[in-house]
């Protein structure tokens, strides 16, 4: 690891929900998408995707969600060995709601 970047920062999962029909407040059809995020997150995959050794430094949920993100940066090569699993507060939860026109309403 003598040659590697270390990227200390965030991991959220971003949880998008899309109106398939015009947009009610109250209730909807339609359909939600989990997307992994954070800038900390985001950088560390860029980097490993064009070739740059990379290791993460961070936290996750203890939980599949977490798991899923680990998982992911290890399949774009980022090295994960100072991500740490933390129950329920480790990575933040973002939620959006977006109209049947793909605009935000919540």
């Amino acid at each position: 690891m003598s040659n590697s970047v270390i990227v200390i920062g965030t991991i959220l999962i971003d949880c998008k929900g899309f109106a398939s029909t015009p947009y009610l407040p109250r209730r909807n059809l339609g359909s939600v998408r989990f997307i992994h995020g954070g800038v900390g997150r985001n950088v560390t995959e860029s980097l490993a995707r064009i070739g740059i050794d990379v290791v993460m430094a961070s936290t996750v949920n203890a939980d599949s969600n977490g798991q899923a993100v680990v998982e992911h940066l290890l399949k774009c090569g980022a090295g994960t060995d100072y991500i740490v699993q933390v129950p329920e507060r480790g990575m933040g939860l973002w939620m959006a709601i977006l109209d049947e026109n793909g605009h935000l309403v919540g």
